[in-house]
């Protein structure tokens, strides 16, 4: 597959996993609490979080003289707020996955079920907490490394370029988070689950594209969480697919 091919298959993975909850009643049930958990997320920080950055960016910039340097500074302030708005936007999803991990963790192993990547069993209590308490490990890590990465690319957020180059690996970073669920139910190591990463990049960076694009319509985002996760478990039963006709 070319890795324009390999991008779209990672873009259409989101509308797929919505497309699956709305034809399955058992997912739909499951994934009332995570969109509850993430409308909640979503209203606090996003209220929190925005007058907060309007200051700091109209107090970090300063004033402008003559024509293009006042054009070069609206630039850089607009650049500057769409790395903003997609940073805090990321930030949102990973604090209200971690939250969601129980809820998501039942939608992840029913939704592989349904698309026959594992057996069809019964709902056991350990295996729930087993598989909840690794992935509430994973997250915590994860979220420590994206905010370390995200101060250090937050200060150098008014670079020409640096806005677009962050923006897009934070979205890769969301969309590597929503695999994880089905990854780790695939019993994948650290080891290789960096190596997924490194294989599938470009069917992530789809993925994370469209997470993109969904951010920019009002109350679709609130849906995000399930359709995610449900997505991600459909392009992991796409990616086994590839596997076996090139095997």
């Amino acid at each position: 597959m070319s890795f324009l091919s390999k991008f779209l298959v990672g873009f259409s993975a989101p509308v797929q996993g919505g497309k699956l909850i709305l034809r399955s009643g058992p997912l739909l049930r499951y994934s009332i609490a995570p969109v509850l958990i993430t409308c909640v997320v979503f209203s606090f920080g996003l209220s929190w979080a925005f007058p907060l950055i309007s200051a700091y960016l109209i107090a970090l910039l300063p004033a402008a003289v003559g024509f293009w340097m006042t054009l070069v500074y609206w630039i850089g302030l607009g650049l500057a707020y769409a790395f903003s708005f997609t940073f805090v936007m990321v930030g949102l999803v990973l604090i209200a996955n971690l939250v969601a991990i129980p809820f998501q963790s039942l939608l992840a192993e029913r939704a592989l079920m349904e698309l026959g990547v594992i057996e069809n069993q019964k709902f056991a209590l350990r295996r729930w907490i087993s598989t909840t308490i690794r992935m509430t490990g994973v997250s915590l890590i994860r979220m420590v490394v994206f905010v370390i990465i995200g101060i250090f690319l937050f200060i150098l957020a008014l670079l020409p370029g640096v806005q677009v180059i962050s923006g897009f690996l934070g979205l890769v970073i969301v969309a590597s988070d929503c695999c994880d669920y089905s990854l780790e139910l695939l019993e994948f190591s650290f080891r290789r689950r960096m190596s997924f990463l490194k294989k599938h990049f470009w069917e992530l960076s789809g993925f994370g594209c469209c997470f993109g694009v969904t951010f920019l319509i009002p109350l679709l985002n609130f849906l995000l969480l399930p359709v995610a996760v449900v997505g991600g478990a459909w392009l992991m039963s796409q990616l086994k697919l590839v596997a076996l006709n090139e095997s």
